[in-house]
C-alpha cells in the first residue's frame, strides 16, 4: 500500500501544471505580495472583492444586510501578466436589478478617518426600506484597454449579499 501511495504521488507531480507551490516572498513595488496570475496569454484583468458595512464605524466584513444598511463593496484589480495592481482600470458594479454603482480607487483608510495602509476601489449601496429580502446578485467588472475582468461571488449561501429584516 505504502509503494503504490508514494507512486501515485509521484505521478501526480510528475504531471504537467502540476507541482508543489513554493510561498514567494517577494513582494511588489507598493510592498504588497504579488497576486497570482492566470497563465494564458492576453487573459485581461483579476479582481478581488469583498464587502463591508458602511459607517457608522469600523468596516466590518459581512454579506448580511438590512434595509437601510449601507454595503460597500471594495475591490482590487490587477493586470493578469504581471500581477501589478491596474489603478487606471474602470470597475463598476452591476446589481441584478440593473442598478449600476461607479467605483471610485483610493487611499484606505480615507485620510480623514486615519493613515492610509492601503489602496483599492470602492463603491457604496444604500439599502433602501422597500428593498425586497432575499439574495441580491451582482458581479464588479473592470475594464483597462482592451483588457477586462469580471468577479461574481462564490455560489455559496454564506458568500452571497442577502438582505434580511431588520432586528427589532
Amino acid at each position: 500500500m505504502r509503494v503504490f501511495l508514494a507512486l501515485a504521488a509521484l505521478v501526480v507531480t510528475s504531471l504537467p501544471g502540476v507541482a508543489a507551490a513554493a510561498p514567494s516572498d517577494q513582494a511588489t513595488p507598493s510592498g504588497t505580495p504579488p497576486v497570482p496570475v492566470a497563465a494564458s496569454p492576453g487573459s485581461g484583468l483579476v479582481i478581488q472583492s469583498d464587502m463591508v458595512i458602511g459607517a457608522p464605524g469600523p468596516c466590518v466584513l459581512q454579506s448580511r444586510f438590512h434595509p437601510g444598511d449601507r454595503v460597500v463593496f471594495r475591490a482590487k484589480v490587477y493586470d493578469a501578466q504581471t500581477g501589478q495592481l491596474a489603478p487606471n482600470a474602470q470597475v463598476v458594479v452591476r446589481l441584478e436589478d440593473g442598478t449600476t454603482l461607479n467605483m471610485q480607487y483610493g487611499a484606505h483608510p480615507p485620510p480623514n478617518v486615519g493613515p492610509s495602509t492601503d489602496e483599492y476601489w470602492t463603491a457604496v449601496w444604500a439599502i433602501r426600506p422597500d428593498t425586497p429580502m432575499g439574495i441580491v446578485r451582482y458581479s464588479i467588472e473592470a475594464t483597462d484597454g482592451g483588457r477586462t475582468g469580471r468577479f461574481e461571488p462564490f455560489e455559496n449561501m454564506t458568500s452571497l449579499l442577502t438582505i434580511v429584516p431588520a432586528e427589532s
